[in-house]
């Protein structure tokens, strides 16, 4: 790694000390914009085949963009989302972590990562597994649908879509490379990175090409298991490394992907191993889509993907003596895809599209084990889905309108039946929204397969999807040209929940076990002025007389879920010192969770612990153009307090809370040559 880092830090400076100076195009930040531009800024999320803008876009969007990001100092995509309304963190088994959305578990299939478009959930489980993962520095935007998206996107985006938008090659428009290195209280190197992108428009023509290699730690704190055995957390490495290539040519567009997510962890089931295992995640992708504009009203896309997936890879043998519970995994999952959108604009008020869509999915046992087998005793398995879309916008003086709905049929588990409507209004200042949505979740391969060893007497699973019902509503007012204000309320039932069970006679597996969801508010106010912006959000939940699973309830207390704090603040502030100079301040706060931490050997269960409230605070300094146009130099602390906070397992599982990170310094040195 320290090779990599020296090679790009000298193509950096070789760079940077070059005669070659050309012309540059003028470029914007966030605070070049006032209020009013940045609210109407396009988003497409929300829509099969039209981008609208915040305001009218029939969902409850929020656009996190880049000089936000930069000006953050955020690490990763965990630092981000923390900032959003309604989203928190929590882990999972041996040593993962995952979202939680509005209180609720949703790291398992139930939010749609995406990047670029493509589905970054891995096939086996439909886990999005964070932290220190995805890269920072190229990313252009992250659009964010705060409720369902799977009349559009499907069985993953039954709570949550998260679309991360890479830098274009006319973005880019040039070189950029860049290295950052970070410290702990407790480590002298905790985290270090380098990256480079090049990217061009030339007439018709586009690409960009994206690589970043990185390295860190879970943690510089210890983890105890319910045993009471600790080791320090800087056995469990994080080191991802990312490729992202993108080639445009007038309507013709082609992407590939590589994503190799390596990990090694201790911590496992509930009770430590011997040793830190390999446990990583790789992926592939690729995607061609053409566009074809028949005429003015009529467009065609026709659309072709490709994901290989090795999640969960940990091929290494166990040590003499280690947990029965621990053994090699190691299985390959790839989908073939293919859709069609037609869309059809009638007129300035009224369009609607139409969409199909076919997955091919083949799963592979790659361990020489003959006991490693799929649920029809072979080593390879395959699924066909198909899927049929319709979204139509409906406008008037009154108001407008979206009605869209999706069919998904899979030979497996059956169909699926979602339909979705949205009323959208802005009168002057005032604007509201008023949405309901019927989603759901599809079982992932390995849901599929471990659901049959639940029941001997079957002779196929007999799992199918979870369903979810949404209902929003939100409000907002433009007080004036620099402040803009909004709430929303929300429920969300759940139904025939997919949860990991254990049966009576001992059998585990995924089964839908029952009810479950939550309702609650939010709050936000965005502020815009010259030189400061100041953007706060508030997040409540409560899961009284929804929530039916005793794996997710808090003993005593109905209102919240495990792991998830029920009160949550957050604070982004930017003051733009010199024209040059930036300073960030952030602070997030998350009320008390609980968790189960402590092993009672005397009952043989595990005792229900409280985490007490907290404050994260984070300074991050900027310096752009450092003596040299292009060279931009930031500085920080993570985690100012010290703050000791941990990352409780969401669902009892028997597994202790991972500790976060100690305060964290981090240095960042970039250069971009525009061209």
């Amino acid at each position: 790694m320290k090779k990599i880092t020296l090679t790009i830090f000298i193509i950096v400076l070789s760079i940077v000390s070059s005669k070659a100076q050309t012309d540059t195009i003028p470029e914007k930040d966030i605070f070049d914009y006032t209020l009013e531009e940045l609210m109407k800024l396009e988003v497409n999320i929300t829509s099969v085949a039209k981008s609208s803008n915040i305001l009218d876009a029939p969902g409850i969007v929020t656009v996190v963009n880049e000089d936000e990001i930069r000006n953050s100092g955020a690490r990763d995509l965990i630092d981000i989302l923390r900032l959003v309304p309604g989203f928190s963190f929590a882990s999972d088994v041996e040593g993962q972590l995952g979202i939680v959305n509005r209180g609720n578990w949703a790291h398992e299939g139930k939010i749609l990562l995406m990047i670029d478009g493509q589905m970054l959930n891995e096939l086996s489980y439909s886990t999005a597994v964070v932290g220190n993962h995805i890269p920072v520095e190229n990313i252009h935007s992250i659009e964010i649908i705060r409720g369902p998206g799977s009349a559009i996107y499907g069985g993953n985006a039954e709570m949550s879509v998260i679309n991360i938008i890479t830098k274009s090659g006319s973005q880019i428009n040039g070189i950029s490379g860049g290295i950052s290195h970070s410290t702990t209280a407790n480590e002298a190197l905790f985290r270090e990175s380098a990256y480079l992108s090049i990217g061009k428009k030339i007439k018709d023509f586009e690409f960009s090409i994206f690589g970043k290699t990185q390295q860190g730690f879970r943690s510089d704190r210890d983890y105890t298991d319910l045993d009471g055995d600790s080791y320090n957390m800087l056995e469990n490495t994080r080191n991802p490394t990312t490729f992202n290539m993108n080639i445009k040519y007038k309507g013709l567009e082609i992407r590939g992907i590589y994503d190799d997510y390596q990990t090694r962890t201790r911590d496992f089931d509930g009770s430590n191993l011997l040793n830190a295992y390999k446990m990583d995640f790789k992926s592939y992708l690729g995607e061609i889509n053409y566009k074809i504009k028949i005429n003015d009203k009529l467009s065609i896309i026709p659309k072709l993907n490709y994901k290989q997936d090795q999640p969960w890879y940990s091929p290494e043998e166990a040590l003499e003596g280690e947990l029965e519970e621990y053994y090699p995994f190691d299985r390959t999952v790839s989908r073939y895809s293919g859709s069609l959108v037609l869309y059809y604009v009638f007129d300035k008020n009224i369009d609607f599209a139409f969409g199909y869509n076919y997955n091919y999915d083949i799963a592979e046992d790659n361990t020489e084990d003959a006991d490693n087998v799929f649920w029809n005793g072979n080593k390879e398995i395959s699924y066909q889905t198909h899927a049929g879309y319709f979204q139509s916008n409906l406008n008037n003086r009154f108001f407008n309108t979206t009605i869209g709905m999706r069919y998904e049929k899979h030979n497996q588990y059956g169909g699926a039946f979602v339909p979705r409507i949205a009323i959208v209004k802005k009168v002057n200042k005032l604007n509201f929204k008023v949405l309901y949505n019927r989603a759901f979740r599809t079982p992932g391969i390995e849901n599929i397969d471990l659901n049959f060893y639940l029941y001997p007497e079957v002779t196929k699973p007999v799992i199918v999807p979870e369903i979810t019902n949404f209902y929003n509503a939100e409000i907002g007012y433009q007080l004036n040209s620099n402040i803009y204000v909004s709430t929303n309320i929300f429920r969300i039932d759940l139904e025939k929940t997919i949860v990991y069970s254990i049966t009576e006679d001992g059998n585990e597996g995924y089964d839908n076990v029952g009810s479950t969801g939550s309702q609650g508010f939010e709050f936000q106010l965005k502020s815009k002025f010259k030189s400061f912006s100041f953007n706060a959000n508030y997040s409540y939940y409560t899961t009284k007389g929804i929530n039916q699973i005793e794996d997710y309830a808090v003993t005593g207390n109905e209102h919240l879920f495990l792991a998830a704090p029920q009160h949550k603040a957050t604070l982004l502030s930017t003051v733009k010192l010199t024209k040059k100079i930036k300073v960030t301040f952030s602070s997030i706060f998350y009320s008390k969770r609980y968790a189960y931490n402590t092993y009672n050997e005397t009952d043989d269960d595990i005792i229900l612990s409280e985490e007490k409230p907290l404050v994260f605070a984070n300074i991050f300094f900027s310096y752009d153009n450092l003596f040299i146009k292009g060279l931009n130099l930031g500085a920080g602390v993570y985690n100012i307090f010290d703050a000791q906070y941990s990352f409780s397992q969401a669902y009892n599982g028997w597994h202790s809370s991972i500790p976060g990170k100690s305060t964290e310094y981090i240095v960042r040195l970039n250069y971009n040559l525009k061209k």
